[in-house]
């Protein structure tokens, strides 16, 4: 129940391949940030982006700072449906914690493991944002993130509930606002507000018919 609670707010040459484009994206973003200067106006610094949206709604932007390279790295990961090992690289442990508003976190290590069931299930999923921009140093905003798929795969579980069988329901979730703490190159921190009613991993599964009713004696 605790683990409810604190997620109500995603051949072996091929992997090692990702793995090493990720580390090398992120060495070579930091190596050139000491040749970059950034506008300390937002106004200005908001204006110079250059941000379309593909077919598929991910969200394409120039970014100026490596922690804004980073977090772009990430969730291209997600959009990539990346295995556990993969999306633990970004963190500095797999004891890094992931904050819902108030409540006192999971390691990302647990919610890690619960993406991959949710990939499985929703084989079409995609993270879409309206923008990424790092606020103050080592403080990256992922504003408006928002979840859309099918549930077209495998019967889908969340943490111990009974699993959905696919009827391929579409699942949009209302979006989310996402703070990532970074420091030498890795995510230290990750808080997450709701920007609506329906969110997080929990959401997807009601959405698709899952009954999160507590056992009688639990309550």
């Amino acid at each position: 129940m605790k683990l409810l609670n604190l997620f109500h707010t995603k051949s072996n040459r091929c992997k090692e391949a990702a793995i090493e484009s990720d580390v090398a994206t992120v060495r070579e973003s930091v190596s050139s940030h000491s040749h970059s200067t950034r506008t300390s106006s937002h106004k200005k610094d908001k204006s110079k982006r250059k941000k379309k949206t593909t077919p598929v709604d991910v969200v394409i932007e120039e970014y100026h700072t490596p922690n804004e390279k980073i977090i772009s790295a990430f969730l291209q990961a997600l959009n990539d449906h990346a295995d556990e090992e993969r999306l633990l690289r970004f963190f500095a442990s797999d004891q890094v914690m992931a904050r819902f508003e108030d409540t006192p976190g999971f390691p990302v290590s647990v919610f890690v493991a619960e993406l991959q069931k949710f990939f499985k299930s929703f084989p079409d999923i995609k993270f879409s944002w309206d923008f990424i921009k790092e606020e103050k140093s080592g403080q990256v905003l992922v504003e408006e993130l928002l979840v859309k798929g099918t549930h077209s795969g495998e019967p889908y579980a969340f943490a111990n509930f009974p699993p959905v069988p696919a009827k391929g329901k579409h699942c949009a979730m209302d979006p989310e606002r996402f703070w990532y703490t970074l420091k030498d190159g890795k995510i230290t921190s990750v808080d997450i507000i709701a920007l609506g009613s329906k969110s997080g991993l929990p959401g997807f599964y009601m959405e698709v018919g899952g009954k999160m009713d507590m056992p009688q004696g639990n309550e």
